[in-house]
């Protein structure tokens, strides 16, 4: 009987997943990398203008390598509320900077990772916080302690949207589940919306498709 290697990625996964996450940035939020000052005063506006509005954002950067942009970020003054979707083979050499509003998306994130974490952490040794990996950050996410260390994919991640799209969102859970090869084997993605109280809450293990919002 044949068997099938679960811990081998998709060929290509990550690589078609961008390209989607990419069709659904409008064009005033894609940029070319610039010299350090002017692509961070750039950012500075967009980013302002973001955290005004209370709505996530998503802005492309082409032309740029991981270490670039690691500089260009370093002394960021919204970089803490920034999460980077690296995409550097393929001859892309670009990434997706999806910058949340500070207070309103830190509240609903940190709630909605509290509610995993009571119940994850009922499992030995899966209580170890990470955001993920170098190629792509996510949320918040859950590793086990004989994983920690290095690049090490978490167990499970979290994506949370503050008026955002579901559509993005899925397109996170789905490259972690994609990419990973198995290992990490359970996304959650989460859309909160400004105005009356609603939570859409979109969960998704390896290969299956989302399931129904609660």
């Amino acid at each position: 009987m044949a068997s099938s290697n679960t811990n081998t990625p998709a060929p290509d996964a990550g690589s078609e997943l961008f390209d989607e996450a990419v069709a659904c940035i409008a064009q005033e939020g894609r940029i070319s990398f610039e010299p350090l000052t002017i692509l961070r005063r750039r950012l500075g506006s967009i980013c302002r203008r973001a955290d005004k509005e209370v709505s996530t954002i998503r802005v492309l950067v082409t032309g740029v390598k991981e270490e670039a942009l690691g500089r260009a970020l370093s002394s960021f003054r919204f970089g803490r509320n920034l999460r980077v979707w690296l995409e550097d083979e393929s001859g892309h050499g670009a990434a997706i900077l999806t910058f949340s509003p500070s207070v309103t998306h830190e509240v609903a994130r940190r709630q909605f990772f509290i509610e995993i974490l009571e119940r994850v952490s009922r499992i030995p040794s899966h209580d170890l916080h990470c955001l993920g990996r170098r190629s792509k950050e996510g949320d918040d996410g859950i590793i086990c302690a004989t994983r920690a260390g290095g690049n090490a994919w978490p167990n499970v991640m979290t994506e949370v949207g503050y008026s955002e799209p579901v559509q993005q969102l899925r397109l996170d859970a789905k490259w972690w589940l994609l990419n990973s090869g198995g290992r990490t084997n359970f996304g959650d993605s989460c859309s909160c919306e400004e105005g009356p109280k609603e939570l859409s809450d979109r969960s998704m293990g390896a290969g299956s498709e989302p399931k129904p919002e609660n």
